[in-house]
C-alpha cells in the first residue's frame, strides 16, 4: 500500500513539473531536506548548469568518489546523492530531479519502495542512467527497464557499437575504446543486455567493435540508458592518461546523451 501511495504521488509531481532537463532554472528542484547529501550547487556554465540530478550510489564510501557524481559536478549540475533507498524514495516524491542516475552493482534498490517511483519517473518521460545488479534474475526491474541481462563474471573490453547513433567514447569527453576494468573477486562484473521488445539502441558492445553482446543500451527513445557496466569495476582505468577516470568521462557523455545538455 505504501509503495502504491508513493507511486501515485510521484507521478502527480513528475507530470506537473515536467522535469525538463533542458531548463537551466532549477526552480522545481527545491533542495528540500529529504536525507540526500547535497554535494554541490552547480553554476550556469553551458546548458547543463543548474540542472538538478539525484545520484543513488547504493554501495560505496564517500559520494564524492562516485564517478557519476564527479561527472555531474564537472558539468555544473546541482548534485544530490543518496545511499539509502528511503532517501531516494523521498527525493523522487518530494524533490523530483531533472535527471536520475542509479549505480547499484551489489544489491538493487527496493522493489516495493523504490521501483514504482522509478517507473512513474520514466513513464513521465524523464531521463535516467540506470545500472543495477540482478538484471539476470528476471525481476520487475527488467520489466520497467525493458531489458534482459546475462551476468558477467569476468571483466571484458568495451567498444562503441557500430549501430549507435552517438559514440560514447568521443563526445564532450574523448577517451580510448577498449576500456577494461579489474574483475571483481566477489561480485558480478556487469551484464550483457538485450531489449525485451527489440526497441533498444546498442551504444556499446563487449570484446570488439563488431561485438554482438551489448554492454550499454539506450531505451525509451534515448531518454534511458541501461548500463551493463558498473563504474566501480573501472576505478583504476585511465587509458588516455589525462588524470580523468575513463568511467567518469563515460558518465559525462551518457548524461549529455539522455539530457541533450552541453557543458562549457
Amino acid at each position: 500500500m505504501r509503495s502504491n501511495l508513493f507511486a501515485l504521488a510521484a507521478l502527480a509531481a513528475l507530470t506537473a513539473t515536467g522535469c525538463d532537463p533542458s531548463a537551466k532554472d532549477s526552480g522545481s528542484y527545491t533542495g528540500a531536506d529529504t536525507g540526500a547529501d547535497l554535494i554541490g550547487e552547480g553554476g550556469s556554465s553551458g546548458s547543463c548548469g543548474g540542472i538538478g540530478v539525484v545520484i543513488h550510489y547504493k554501495e560505496g564510501g564517500d559520494p564524492e568518489d562516485v564517478f557519476a557524481v564527479q561527472a555531474a559536478q564537472s558539468l555544473g549540475m546541482d548534485v544530490r546523492a543518496t545511499k539509502y533507498d528511503e532517501d531516494l524514495a523521498l527525493e523522487l516524491t518530494e524533490n523530483p530531479p531533472a535527471l536520475l542516475i542509479i549505480d547499484a552493482p551489489v544489491s538493487r534498490p527496493d522493489d516495493e519502495e523504490v521501483l514504482p517511483l522509478v517507473e512513474a519517473y520514466l513513464d513521465a518521460g524523464n531521463p535516467a542512467l540506470i545500472g543495477i545488479s540482478d538484471l539476470h534474475r528476471g525481476t520487475d526491474w527488467n520489466r520497467v527497464l525493458g531489458v534482459e541481462g546475462v551476468d558477467q563474471w569476468d571483466s571484458r573490453e568495451v567498444y562503441a557499437s557500430p549501430s549507435a547513433d552517438a559514440n560514447l567514447f568521443s563526445g564532450a569527453e574523448v577517451f580510448p575504446e577498449g576500456m577494461r576494468g579489474v574483475s571483481s573477486s566477489w561480485a558480478i562484473d556487469g551484464h550483457a543486455l538485450t531489449a525485451t521488445d527489440g526497441s533498444g539502441v546498442p551504444l556499446a558492445v563487449y570484446d570488439s567493435a563488431e561485438g554482438a553482446e551489448v554492454a550499454i543500451l539506450a531505451m525509451r527513445s534515448g531518454k534511458l540508458i541501461v548500463n551493463g557496466l558498473f563504474g566501480d569495476v573501472f576505478k583504476r582505468v585511465d587509458n588516455d592518461e589525462d588524470t580523468l577516470p575513463d568511467a567518469m568521462e563515460l558518465y559525462v557523455n551518457e548524461i549529455q546523451y539522455v539530457t541533450g545538455c552541453a557543458g562549457e
